[in-house]
C-alpha cells in the first residue's frame, strides 16, 4: 500500500479494465480512507479513481473556506474523468462522500451502473443539529467561512485507525454546506434507478440510521438497492474490524453489475 500521503489516488488494473470506479471519501477525511478497498476492487481488474475533496489533506482554514460549489465540481470532475475510459461506472462513497455519489446519481443515471453508500450522512443523531444545520442551509455560502470549529467526541473502540491526515475537527460551516448537497439530494433522489448497495451500522454514532434508511428504502426502488446492517463498525466503517466483510461485499456488489 502506498504511504499514507494525503493526495488523489488512480488505480489502474494489469489487464484491461472492466469497469472504472470512483470512490469519495467522507468528510474532514482523505482518499487513503477508501484506498484499500479501492486496491481490492484493482484486484478484480477494475480501474479506481479516488479523488481527494478540495480543502481536504490542506489546513483547517482552507477546509473552512471551501464552497460547496468546489465539491460538486470534485465529483463532477471526477465521473468526467472516469468516462474518458468508456467503461461502465460505479461510484462508491463513505459518509459525506455518499452524499456526492447520490448527488451525480441523481443527476446523470444514465452514465452510471451501480452505486454503493457507506453510512451515508443524510441525517444526524441528533434531531436538533439536524434541524438547525437544514434551516442554516439557505444561507448564502460566503457567510459559512468563519463560522466555530467543533471537536470530534472520541471514537468507539471499534474505530481500530484514523489515518494521519485526518482533521481532529468538524467545521460549522462545511457541515451546513454539507446538507445543502442532501436538500439538492431530497428533491431529486426519485430520479435514481440504477442498482445500489447501502451499508451502514445502526450504532453509528455520527448519523441517524433510523431516519436515514427510512428515507432511502421509501424514495429508492426497492428492487433494485440492497441494504447491509454491519455491528460494531461504527461510522467510519473502513477504519472498523468489519472492513474486510464490508470490502468483499462492495467487491462483490460491483462485480455482480
Amino acid at each position: 500500500m502506498p504511504d499514507l500521503i494525503p493526495e488523489s489516488y488512480r488505480l489502474t488494473p494489469e489487464n484491461e479494465p472492466k469497469g472504472v470506479v470512483v470512490l469519495f471519501h467522507g468528510m474532514t477525511g482523505t482518499a487513503d480512507d477508501l484506498l484499500e478497498l479501492g486496491e481490492a476492487l484493482q484486484k478484480k481488474n477494475y480501474a479506481c479513481f479516488l479523488p481527494l475533496l478540495t480543502g481536504h489533506g490542506t489546513t483547517i482554514s482552507e477546509f473552512k473556506r471551501t464552497s460547496v460549489h468546489a465539491w460538486l465540481n470534485d465529483a463532477r470532475a471526477a465521473l468526467h474523468a472516469a468516462l474518458q475510459l468508456n467503461k461502465p461506472i460505479h461510484l462508491v462513497g463513505l459518509s459525506f462522500g455518499a452524499v456526492l455519489v447520490l448527488y451525480l446519481a441523481c443527476n446523470n443515471k444514465d452514465k452510471i451502473k451501480s452505486i454503493s453508500l457507506l453510512s451515508p450522512a443524510l441525517s444526524l443523531r441528533s434531531w436538533a443539529k439536524t434541524w438547525a444545520l437544514r434551516l442554516l442551509s439557505y444561507l448564502p455560502d460566503r457567510l459559512l467561512n468563519n463560522l466555530p470549529l467543533v471537536p470530534k467526541h472520541q471514537r468507539a473502540n471499534y474505530c481500530l485507525y484514523i489515518t494521519r491526515a485526518t482533521y481532529p475537527v468538524y467545521s460549522v460551516g462545511a457541515a451546513i454546506r454539507l446538507f445543502k448537497v442532501v436538500r439538492h439530494v431530497a428533491r431529486k433522489i426519485h430520479k435514481i434507478s440504477i442498482p445500489g448497495l447501502v451499508c451502514f451500522d445502526h450504532n453509528d454514532m455520527l448519523v441517524d440510521v433510523r431516519v436515514v434508511m427510512h428515507f432511502l428504502k421509501r424514495k429508492l426502488p426497492s428492487k433494485l438497492f440492497k441494504f447491509r446492517e454491519y455491528r460494531d463498525a461504527g461510522h467510519e466503517l473502513m477504519h472498523s474490524r468489519q472492513a474486510k466483510a464490508i470490502i468483499n461485499e462492495v467487491v462483490s456488489f460491483i462485480d455482480s453489475h
